[in-house]
């Protein structure tokens, strides 16, 4: 896909970004994606970024909770591994 000028985009798109997050530029190319991890398939709008590679959801969805319910992966508390219950008691003996 080649690189389009934000404000080249179809207004019947979600509203840009007016820049790169990243790095300010206005060029790259717009992305389609659907939500495939809990089935929804709802269509989300990209925009990478030509100049860094900068990946960018253009508009955040107003129900955050839809696509993260309190099950999602990484809102989950976790015990930490046995190796790593060991490296840190070492460290904290050191500094003793």
């Amino acid at each position: 896909m080649s690189s389009v000028p934000m404000e080249t985009m179809s207004s019947a798109l979600p509203p840009l970004l007016s820049c790169c997050q990243v790095c300010e530029s206005q060029t790259g190319c717009p992305h389609v994606v659907k939500e495939m991890m809990l089935g929804t398939r709802d269509e989300f709008l990209y925009w990478e970024c030509a100049e860094c590679g900068c990946l960018s959801l253009t508009a955040v969805p107003e129900h955050l909770e839809k696509y993260y319910p309190d099950t999602y992966y990484s809102l989950k508390t976790r015990e930490p591994k046995f190796t790593r219950k060991v490296r840190d008691f070492k460290i904290g003996r050191a500094h003793v």
